[in-house]
């Protein structure tokens, strides 16, 4: 379910921001238009029906928005039903994230930090484990806890070597409806410097409030930059933005992110480092 990228693709600065790259890119927009707006594609529909029958005298104005408003119940009930589909593919169907900051921190000595600070709500009763997908592109271990310490960490290897998965096994079953808050800390090492200059996250859950990234670097970046692509189709960018002067410290408040989208920052240093995660 989680695609990131494998190395470092080009910043590609030099173009216009919010610039459409291809015609996919804007048909994805169109139907995801009528995918998260289907309330609304209901209601109109239904506004309609209610019109036809307050018209009902004027026989060809009754029949056309009779049929108008059916068509856009039908259109809004079937992005209902694929939305609902799609939500049960999340990584964590069962849980909504009410707040997520992901900070991955660079620090002398070849040490990096990712800290992932969580706030979500169970849907319903028996939660027990949270799942998440990690891609560390240095060469070092990874060593991870949390706030938590009655919940038990693991981080499994990947069986297709891309990512690894971190499951979270708490105490007891969270409490439906009860915000839970938890804190997520990965301590790596590099000393080969293999790790690649970008922070990746490839939205699997579901955000109604948006979420954070944060990049905190050693040093001011010669250049950087956030891009939106195609989880699967890589290439296809459908957003990239140049940073005018960027800091040491790199924010980036995604308020409505999309499934399956990934949302990328990137930078320039003479020391790299990159966690791509899910």
């Amino acid at each position: 379910m989680v695609v990131a990228p494998f190395s470092l693709w080009s910043l590609r600065l030099n173009k216009p921001t919010f610039k459409w790259e291809s015609i996919g890119a804007a048909a994805y927009y169109g139907l995801g238009f009528a995918y998260y707006a289907y309330k609304w594609i209901i209601l109109l529909g239904l506004g309609n029906i209610v019109a036809a029958i307050l018209l009902r005298s004027r026989l060809l104005l009754f029949v056309v928005l009779l049929n108008a408003g059916i068509v856009l119940i039908v259109a809004g009930a079937i992005a209902w039903i694929a939305k609902t589909k799609k939500r049960l593919q999340l990584l964590n169907p069962d849980l909504e994230f009410l707040k997520e900051i992901n900070t991955y921190e660079i620090s002398s000595g070849h040490h990096y930090r990712y800290t992932k600070v969580l706030a979500f709500c169970p849907r319903r009763f028996g939660i027990t484990t949270y799942l998440d997908k990690i891609k560390w592109t240095g060469g070092g271990p990874v060593a991870v806890r949390t706030d938590d310490p009655r919940a038990e960490v693991t981080l499994l290897p990947g069986q297709n070597e891309l990512y690894d998965t971190l499951r979270i096994v708490f105490s007891e079953p969270l409490r439906r409806h009860k915000t839970k808050r938890l804190t997520v800390i990965l301590e790596m090492t590099d000393e080969a410097g293999n790790a690649k200059p970008y922070l990746a996250k490839t939205v699997h859950n579901y955000y109604p409030r948006g979420f954070t990234l944060k990049v905190i670097l050693p040093e001011d970046p010669r250049e950087a930059g956030k891009r939106i692509v195609f989880s699967i189709y890589p290439n296809v960018a459908i957003w990239e933005s140049e940073l005018k002067h960027p800091g040491r410290e790199i924010p980036w408040r995604v308020r409505s992110p999309r499934m399956d989208l990934l949302y990328r920052i990137e930078w320039t240093l003479p020391m790299n480092g990159s966690l791509a995660k899910s």
